[in-house]
């Protein structure tokens, strides 16, 4: 466990103890056997020592939990860009960004999620590629615009009927 910080030392003897159900009183007696009244007082090896106890009471820490992919399908390499002000004008990543960021403009105007496969499918339909991993910042950027003029197009606002239209019998 040398690897882990102090501070996930601590958080791991505190989800211990609330896995093993211990109460206050028992949680305190195994702090004294180690010769602190606070799990605070230990240095990086007594926190060890401790977790060790704690496994051989039962505890079983979990392995921290790896992320398989976005439920929500954004692509793999996606990137968040270098900061204000240090992107390209052909970054992937910042087009990435950029290109989330109207999938969720897009979500919020019509009450509901825009799923990355939109964005897959104006790429297939303009570039033939089925994967936003494998466009060109080029093509990339194609794909935003298109959003962009997508997202003008349904917000221009409609002319009025003429009134007689609403009238006129069938």
């Amino acid at each position: 466990m040398s690897f882990d910080t102090r501070k996930s030392l601590l958080a791991k003897v505190h989800i211990a103890k609330a896995q093993l159900q211990l109460t206050d009183d028992a949680y305190r007696a195994v702090l004294a056997r180690h010769g602190v009244e606070s799990s605070k007082e230990l240095d990086t090896k007594g926190l060890e020592k401790l977790l060790d106890h704690f496994a051989k009471l039962g505890w079983q820490a979990k392995a921290a939990r790896t992320r398989k992919g976005d439920k929500h399908g954004a692509p793999a390499n996606l990137g968040r860009g270098l900061g204000k002000g240090n992107a390209k004008p052909y970054d992937r990543s910042a087009l990435m960004t950029k290109i989330e960021a109207l999938l969720a403009e897009k979500g919020t105007e019509q009450g509901k999620h825009v799923p990355w496969d939109y964005a897959k499918a104006i790429l297939k339909r303009m570039y033939k590629l089925d994967r936003l991993e494998w466009a060109t910042p080029e093509q990339l950027r194609g794909v935003m615009v298109a959003l962009m003029q997508g997202g003008r197009r349904k917000r221009r606002i409609m002319p009025p009927v003429p009134e007689e239209a609403n009238h006129a019998a069938p």
